[in-house]
């Protein structure tokens, strides 16, 4: 029987490979305040922010801090930072 990690990952794999999806992986990414590595994956219809940046608003899941952050056109990574209330 496989996790359910593994089984989601074997779906995504084989969405592509029937042409019915082209989303990349999640990206992980790293807490700005305690650390802790999560999935990231981007929105199919991207926010985008004043200065043309895609952009989004998420908290973490082992603090709870609000995070807000962008998404770098040149290499495509989420930069992420604390916001304070």
């Amino acid at each position: 029987m496989m996790g359910g990690c593994d089984y989601g990952l074997r779906k995504i794999m084989e969405a592509n490979w029937r042409g019915r999806a082209t989303r990349p992986l999640p990206q992980i990414f790293e807490c700005p305040k305690c650390s802790a590595r999560m999935p990231f994956s981007r929105a199919e219809l991207a926010q985008i922010d004043g200065s043309g940046f895609e952009s989004y608003r998420l908290s973490c899941r082992a603090c709870a801090v609000p995070l807000a952050g962008v998404v770098d056109p040149y290499d495509e990574t989420l930069l992420l930072s604390e916001l304070k209330e």
